[in-house]
C-alpha cells in the first residue's frame, strides 16, 4: 500500500501538468468567454387570437404544423384538403412561453434579443411590454431588452398578423394599382381579386404558384435566442480574397465590430484550428468596421463539381480582452475566382461563367423550397436533394426569386459538393411599391441576406428578380398600369439592391433581373445576349423541336421546363383510386397550372399511341417531359460555346403536384431526373436529325483535351445491325464536334424509319463513357413488339446488380419494386437485343425472390 502512494505521489505533479494544459486547451482557464447565448427555441404555446384554448407548438415552426400535431387540422396535402384549411390566414395568432434569465446574464453591457426568422406580421411582448413589431419574413431582427428582463422568469409573446387582413389593408392604402404574379389567387372573399402579394414580404410561393397551394402560414420560422456581451461583440466576417496564386492567397478580413466599451484588444486569426496571426485592434464607440489582411500560403483551390475538389478553409476569429474571449465567429471559404464573362462578340453579347480561370457550362436546374411548410425542410432534405445534383453531374441550381433565402445549411452543402448557387433575390413576377419604408425594409432585407451568404464558395451570382422585367415589356403591363410602377421597378432593382451588392459582396457580379440582356434599352428575350427563359410552348403549342431551332438557342438558358405528375406510387400518397383520372377533381387540384393537364394531354397525343390507363398517362407523362427537354438540352450542349449554361425548371417540389419538377415531393426521380444526369456527364453523345440530314455530336465539358472512338449503329426494332460508323475523335475542352453528317435515306437504304432505332456511344479507354438512343419518327409510329425482359439479380455491397436483357427492342423501361425503399441508379432506359443493361439497385433492404418482385414496365406495355 505503501509503494502505490509513493509511486501516486511522484507522478502528481505530472498528472496536474497533462490535466491543467488540456483545461488550458478548452479555454477553461484565462480563457472563459463573456458571450453568453439563452435559447428560445423548443417547446412553446399557441392559439388564434380569438381562442381562449391554448395549444403546444414547436420553435422553429409554423402554425400549420402546430395545428396538424395537435389534430386540429389533417394533412394539407392530402387529396382537396388545401380547399378546407384557408381560414387558418384569416387568423391573428398567438405564441408565447416563459425562460429563466440567471444575474449573470443580467450583469452584461448589452443582452439582445435576436429573431432569424418571423413570418411575418409579428408583435414581440417581453413580459407584456411592446419591444418591436416586425413586418418581413426575410429579415434578421436583433433587439436590447435589457431594460425589460428581470432575473428568475420572464415571459416572451409573440402576435402574429393575417397575412390576408394585413395585406389588404397596404393593398388599400397604395395609391396605384400593382401588378402581381397571377397565381396569387386568394380563396379569401372578402379579398375579391385584390392580389396582395407584391406589399408583403413574405415568400412569393406561400401566396399559390402554378405548382404550388396557397397556405399562409405564421411563426417563428427560424431560431430564435437571446445573447448577452460586455465590451464588444464580433457581428460580422467578411473574407475577401484579393489575390489568388499558387504561392498565396491574399485575404482581407473586414470585421463588424459592436461596442459597448471603448478598449485595447486583439484579433486572433485561426485558419483550420492553427493560430496564424494576431492584430491589436483600438474599438471606438463611433466605428463599427476594421480591416485585417492575412495570407494562406500554398492554397488549394475549390472547383465546381467536375472540375475539381472542393477544398474548404475553416477560418476563426477570436476577439479578446488581454487573455479573455468577447467573441468569436467562424467561416468556411473556399479558395476561388468566380467571373460572369459578358462582353461583345459577333452574336451579340457572351454569357457565361468562369471559375480559376475557366469557362465551364453551367449545368443544373432552378430550385423552389422543398416545402409549403419551410421548418420541415430539415437536415436530411437538404443533404439528399443536393447530393443528388451531385450525382446528376450538376454544377449550379438557381435559388429562384419567389421563395426564400435559403438556410445556412444549404449553402454549406453546395460549398462541400460543388454546386455553384445563382442566387436571386426574393421578388418574383410582381412590381413592387416605392414608398420610403417598404424600399428601407427591403433594402436592410438585402443587406442581411447578402452578409449571411456571401462568405460561402458557392455564390456565383446576386440576381435581382424573377421575370419582372420581361413581366412589364411582354406581359401587357405597361400598357394596362401607372408607370410609376417602371420608376419603382428602376429604383428598387438598379439603385438599391444593386448598391447593397456593391457595398457588401463586391467581388461577386449583380445582374438585375432574369432574363435579362444587360441593359434596359435592349429587349430581355435578346435571344444573343444574356439569359433567356423559353416557355412559348406553353401558348401555342408549339412542336418540341421549335427547342433546337437555332432562332431559339440563347447565350444561357435560365429557365426551361416541360410538366408531368409524380410516378403513379407517389400519385396513391396523396389520393384514393376515384381520383385516378387526368381531370378529376383531386388531380385538378394537385396541378396549378390553368392549362397544365390539357397541355400534358395534349403532347401525349402527338407522341405516343394512346395510354391504356391512368398509370399509363401518369408514364407517357414523364416519358414526355424527358423527350422535350432531352431535344431541348442536347440542343444547347451541341451549340456550346454560343451557349454556355442550361438551368432547367425545376429539380424539385414543395408538395405533391403535377409540375416541372423532375425529382418528386417524396424524393423519387422522374425520367428527365436520369436524362440529365446523362447529358450532364463530363463527355456527352447527341444524336439528331432535321428532314433527312442525320448527324451525330460529341460534346465534351473537360477541362483538358480527350480522345477516344465514337460508334454510330442503326439496328431494326429485332435487333439486327443494318448500319455502322467507328470514328476516332479528338475533342478540345468545352467542344462540341459534328462527327457524323449523312443522309437517313442513304444510310436506312431503302427500310423505313419507323422500322429502326440508332445508337450511339464514346469509348474512352475502352470504357462506354456516354451512350444515346434515337428514333427518326415520334414513338406512335414506330413499329415496338411486347418485350419479353429477363433480369438476373446478385446481392452486392449496399443493393444489388441487376442485369437486364431483352428479345426485341425495349423504349424506356420503367423499373420499381413496389413496398421496397431503394434507388436505381439508371431507369427509364433504353434497351437493346444485342447488349445487357446492369444496373445497381441501392437499398438497405435484403429482398426474397427480388427478380420476380422487380416490376418492368416500357413504352409498348403503356398502350393496348
Amino acid at each position: 500500500m505503501k509503494k502505490i502512494i509513493k509511486v501516486c505521489a511522484m507522478n502528481t505533479k505530472k498528472i496536474f501538468l497533462v490535466v491543467f494544459a488540456l483545461l488550458l486547451s478548452e479555454g477553461i482557464f484565462a480563457q472563459k468567454s463573456s458571450y453568453q447565448k439563452l435559447d428560445l427555441t423548443g417547446q412553446w404555446e399557441f392559439k388564434s387570437k380569438d381562442s381562449s384554448k391554448w395549444m403546444s407548438a414547436q420553435v422553429p415552426g409554423v402554425n400549420h404544423l402546430d395545428l396538424l400535431k395537435n389534430s386540429v387540422i389533417t394533412d394539407p396535402f392530402y387529396r382537396n384538403n388545401e380547399e378546407n384549411i384557408q381560414w387558418i390566414g384569416k387568423k391573428d395568432w398567438v405564441y408565447k412561453r416563459k425562460f429563466i434569465v440567471d444575474a449573470s446574464l443580467l450583469e452584461s453591457n448589452r443582452v439582445n434579443l435576436n429573431c432569424d426568422g418571423l413570418d411575418t406580421f409579428a408583435h414581440i411582448y417581453i413580459n407584456g411590454y411592446l419591444l418591436a413589431s416586425t413586418e418581413n419574413m426575410h429579415r434578421r431582427y436583433s433587439f436590447n431588452i435589457k431594460n425589460h428582463l428581470i432575473e428568475g422568469e420572464n415571459s416572451i409573446k409573440i402576435i402574429f398578423n393575417s397575412h390576408a387582413q394585413k395585406g389588404l389593408e397596404l393593398y388599400n392604402a397604395s395609391q396605384y394599382e400593382i401588378p402581381a404574379q397571377p397565381n396569387d389567387i386568394p380563396f379569401l372573399a372578402e379579398l375579391k381579386d385584390y392580389k396582395i402579394s407584391p406589399y408583403v414580404r413574405k415568400a412569393g410561393y406561400h401566396f399559390g404558384w402554378d405548382w404550388g397551394p396557397r397556405f399562409m402560414t405564421s411563426g417563428i420560422w427560424r431560431d430564435i435566442y437571446i445573447e448577452s456581451w460586455n465590451t464588444a461583440k464580433l457581428n460580422e466576417i467578411h473574407l475577401v480574397q484579393k489575390e489568388i496564386s499558387k504561392r498565396k492567397a491574399s485575404i482581407n478580413a473586414k470585421l463588424e465590430i459592436l461596442v459597448e466599451k471603448e478598449k485595447e484588444l486583439s484579433a486572433e486569426i485561426y485558419v483550420n484550428n492553427e493560430l496564424i496571426q494576431t492584430t491589436p485592434l483600438s474599438i471606438t464607440k463611433n466605428n463599427t468596421d476594421y480591416q485585417i489582411p492575412f495570407e494562406i500560403n500554398s492554397p488549394k483551390l475549390w472547383w465546381p463539381n467536375g472540375m475539381g475538389k472542393q477544398h474548404l478553409y475553416s477560418v476563426k476569429i477570436i476577439l479578446k480582452n488581454e487573455d479573455q474571449i468577447l467573441s468569436e465567429k467562424e467561416e468556411r471559404i473556399g479558395i476561388r475566382e468566380i467571373r460572369l464573362v459578358t462582353k461583345p462578340d459577333e452574336f451579340g453579347e457572351s454569357f457565361y461563367f468562369e471559375v480559376n480561370g475557366h469557362p465551364f457550362f453551367a449545368k443544373g436546374a432552378n430550385y423552389i423550397p422543398s416545402d409549403n411548410f419551410l421548418p420541415r425542410v430539415d437536415k436530411a432534405r437538404y443533404l439528399q436533394t443536393i447530393a443528388e445534383a451531385k450525382k446528376s453531374n450538376f454544377n449550379m441550381l438557381r435559388v429562384w426569386g419567389g421563395g426564400i433565402y435559403e438556410s445556412d445549411l444549404f449553402y454549406d452543402l453546395c460549398d462541400e459538393y460543388g454546386i455553384l448557387v445563382w442566387q436571386d433575390f426574393m421578388f418574383a413576377c410582381s412590381m413592387y411599391p416605392d414608398n420610403n419604408m417598404f424600399i428601407e425594409n427591403i433594402k436592410n432585407e438585402a443587406i442581411d441576406n447578402v452578409k449571411r451568404i456571401r462568405n460561402h464558395a458557392s455564390l456565383a451570382l446576386w440576381c435581382g428578380n424573377n421575370e419582372v422585367e420581361t413581366a412589364w415589356r411582354h406581359w401587357g403591363w405597361s400598357k394596362e398600369y401607372d408607370k410609376k410602377n417602371w420608376i419603382a421597378y428602376q429604383k428598387i432593382f438598379h439603385e438599391v439592391l444593386s448598391k447593397v451588392v456593391e457595398e457588401h459582396n463586391p467581388e461577386v457580379r449583380y445582374w438585375p433581373s432574369s432574363p435579362h440582356s444587360n441593359s434596359l434599352d435592349e429587349d430581355p428575350r435578346d435571344i444573343g445576349r444574356g439569359d433567356i427563359h423559353y416557355w412559348a410552348y406553353r401558348g401555342p403549342r408549339l412542336p418540341i423541336d421549335e427547342f433546337k431551332k437555332k432562332k431559339n438557342i440563347p447565350r444561357f438558358m435560365s429557365e426551361t421546363g416541360f410538366q408531368s405528375f409524380p410516378e403513379f406510387e407517389s400519385v396513391k400518397k396523396f389520393s384514393i383510386p376515384e381520383d385516378w383520372e387526368l381531370f378529376s377533381p383531386v388531380m385538378k387540384q394537385h396541378q396549378k397550372s390553368k392549362i397544365g393537364n390539357a397541355l400534358i394531354a395534349d403532347y401525349i397525343v402527338r407522341h405516343f399511341k394512346a395510354p391504356k390507363d391512368f398509370e399509363a398517362v401518369i408514364y407517357q407523362g414523364q416519358l414526355m417531359q424527358e423527350k422535350s427537354m432531352r431535344v431541348a438540352h442536347e440542343a444547347y450542349l451541341r451549340a456550346k460555346p454560343y451557349c454556355m449554361g442550361a438551368l432547367y425548371w425545376q429539380i424539385n417540389d414543395c408538395w405533391p403536384v403535377a409540375s416541372w419538377s423532375t425529382i418528386d415531393y417524396y424524393g423519387k426521380w422522374k425520367a428527365q431526373q436520369y436524362t440529365m444526369k446523362e447529358l450532364f456527364k463530363p463527355i456527352v453523345v447527341s444524336i439528331n436529325n432535321e428532314g433527312d440530314d442525320f448527324t451525330v455530336y460529341a460534346i465534351s465539358d473537360k477541362m483538358k483535351s480527350t480522345k477516344g472512338k465514337l460508334v454510330s449503329q442503326i439496328f431494326k426494332i429485332d435487333g439486327t445491325l443494318i448500319w455502322e460508323n467507328e470514328q476516332y475523335v479528338k475533342l478540345k475542352p468545352n467542344e462540341s464536334k459534328l462527327v457524323v453528317n449523312t443522309s437517313i435515306k442513304k444510310v436506312l437504304n431503302g427500310m423505313s424509319e419507323n422500322e429502326v432505332y440508332v445508337r450511339s456511344y464514346f469509348v474512352e479507354k475502352d470504357k462506354i463513357v456516354a451512350n444515346n438512343h434515337y428514333l427518326f419518327v415520334p414513338e406512335k409510329d414506330i413499329r415496338l413488339l411486347k418485350p419479353q425482359i429477363k433480369v438476373k439479380a446478385e446481392k452486392v455491397e449496399k443493393g444489388y446488380k441487376l442485369t437486364f436483357n431483352t428479345n426485341t427492342f425495349s423504349r424506356k423501361v420503367f423499373l420499381s419494386i413496389p413496398g421496397i425503399e431503394g434507388f436505381f441508379h439508371t431507369n427509364y432506359f433504353d434497351l437493346s437485343p444485342d447488349r445487357d443493361e446492369i444496373i445497381f439497385f441501392e437499398t438497405t433492404e435484403n429482398i426474397k425472390d427480388i427478380e420476380a418482385k422487380i416490376k418492368r414496365y416500357s413504352l409498348a406495355d403503356s398502350s393496348l
